[in-house]
């Protein structure tokens, strides 16, 4: 069945109606791997999935990957509950003896095609792209996003912006693979730098183009613009590192605002 293009006042309206408008909330997903003794992923993400919260913890495109999230929270919780989420997959792939580690890459590039079944769509979508080898690279890797919320449309494409022209410096400041995992994300999203915009009708012009009305998240861009008017910024290699995904969403939160700084913000 056809679906309705959603007009622009509709779209604003949707956009609009999960805007949290409570200041610059933060939330972090961060991509990792479920590994055996020796150290190679194992498939096995959702028989470790039964025992964790959907909420918090949730299935990615392959079946050795599992996703935490941490709820929309201020800077200053974002350690302790960072912490706790990632507590609980440890916890939770102990009872299978084995262990759960953030990897930038896997398999040395070359995985094996194993698709998670909520993720055959997508597996479709990228291989219509970017062909199997694009499918490849997408496995291949792994990576944690921050999502930063603003009180407007006007506050949100302000600070897109800012983001957008420093992407290099943000690839940079999250690179822990010598540039391994962007070289090989590229290869999956071939068309994945984002564009600035002048205005929430830009936005919107670009998504009717894409058929991602309904969707904007599935526009996959590095930069992008997500319902309730969410920065989603999505060039950071994955680690399991506190401290630094820390101390990267700090200045990424000062260069969104415009203010260009590489200022340390030290957390317990």
């Amino acid at each position: 069945m056809e679906i309705k293009v959603l007009s622009f006042d509709e779209w604003l309206a949707k956009m609009d109606s999960t805007c949290r408008k409570d200041g610059m909330l933060v939330g972090v997903e961060l991509e990792r791997v479920i590994v055996g003794e020796d150290g190679n992923p194992l498939s096995i993400a959702s028989q470790v999935l039964s025992f964790l919260d959907p909420v918090h913890h949730s299935p990615e495109l392959s079946t050795w990957q599992i996703e935490c999230k941490t709820s929309p929270i201020r800077f200053e919780d974002l350690s302790n509950e960072l912490r706790r989420v990632m507590n609980e997959q440890e916890v939770a792939v102990r009872l299978h003896d084995v262990y759960i580690q953030a990897m930038p890459v896997v398999f040395n590039g070359n995985p094996p095609i194993l698709i998670h079944p909520k993720y055959k769509d997508v597996a479709e979508i990228i291989v219509r792209r970017a062909g199997a080898g694009g499918l490849k690279a997408a496995l291949a890797v792994a990576s944690w996003q921050l999502n930063i919320g603003c009180s407007d449309a006007e506050q949100c494409i302000e600070r897109y912006n800012h983001l957008v022209e420093a992407l290099e410096e943000l690839i940079v400041m999250g690179d822990c693979s010598n540039g391994q995992r962007m070289q090989i994300y590229r290869q999956a999203t071939p068309n994945c730098n984002p564009m600035r915009l002048e205005s929430t009708r830009e936005l919107y012009n670009l998504l009717v183009s894409r058929g991602l009305v309904h969707d904007p998240a599935r526009l996959h861009t590095l930069i992008q613009i997500k319902p309730g008017w969410i920065i989603e910024v999505r060039v950071f290699d994955a680690t399991d590192d506190v401290q630094s995904i820390c101390n990267i969403t700090w200045s990424t939160l000062l260069i969104a605002r415009g203010l260009k700084s590489t200022t340390k913000f030290s957390v317990g």
